[in-house]
């Protein structure tokens, strides 16, 4: 009877999966243990150097709205606004 040791092909694939079960154990104790930071509040900004215009020449409409092809959305008006920037410098 041979011995399990004594091939060399069963040395490798033992090394491998050991190594493959050594990963798999650090990687799901780093799953475990990683850290999760979220926001509680929220984000709020100020500028006084920022102004946003809004033009609105056609209401936005979803009312039986359907998939159409991108030839089709070409004939189709637009939704336009603009922003402008006030700001001196």
């Amino acid at each position: 009877m041979k011995k399990i040791f004594n091939n060399k092909k069963n040395i490798f694939l033992l090394v491998i999966g050991l190594l493959l079960v050594i990963s798999l154990i650090i990687g799901t104790a780093y799953a475990f243990y990683l850290a999760t930071v979220s926001q509680e509040g929220s984000n709020i900004v100020n500028s006084d150097c920022f102004k946003l215009t809004y033009v609105d020449k056609n209401d936005i409409s979803i009312e039986n709205a359907i998939p159409i092809s991108e030839n089709d959305s070409n004939s189709l008006i637009p939704y336009e606004f603009t922003i402008k920037n006030i700001c001196n410098y």
